[in-house]
C-alpha cells in the first residue's frame, strides 16, 4: 500500500501508524531507543502519550472482563 506524500511529510510521522492512529507498541519502541535523550521534551511527550494510551488499554481490558464476570453469573 502506498503512502501519500503530505503522510509521508507529516512530523509525527515516526510516532503514527498506517492507519493514522497512535499505538502504545510504536511508543514503547521510540521510549525504548537507547538514542533517545531521557531529558528531552520529546520523551517527556512520548512518556505522557504512552500513560495516556496504556490507561485506554487497561480501561479496556476492565469493560472486558466485567462483562465476562457478568456472562458467568448471568
Amino acid at each position: 500500500m502506498m503512502q501519500s506524500s503530505v503522510y509521508a511529510e507529516h512530523p509525527l510521522r515516526p510516532f503514527v501508524s498506517r492507519t493514522g492512529t497512535w499505538t502504545a507498541r510504536r511508543a514503547t519502541e521510540l521510549l525504548l531507543d537507547r538514542s533517545l535523550d531521557l531529558n528531552s521534551s520529546e520523551s517527556a511527550t512520548l512518556l505522557r502519550r504512552w500513560g495516556r494510551l496504556h490507561a485506554v488499554r487497561s480501561a479496556a481490558s476492565l469493560v472486558a472482563f466485567l462483562i465476562f464476570v457478568f456472562l458467568l453469573v448471568r
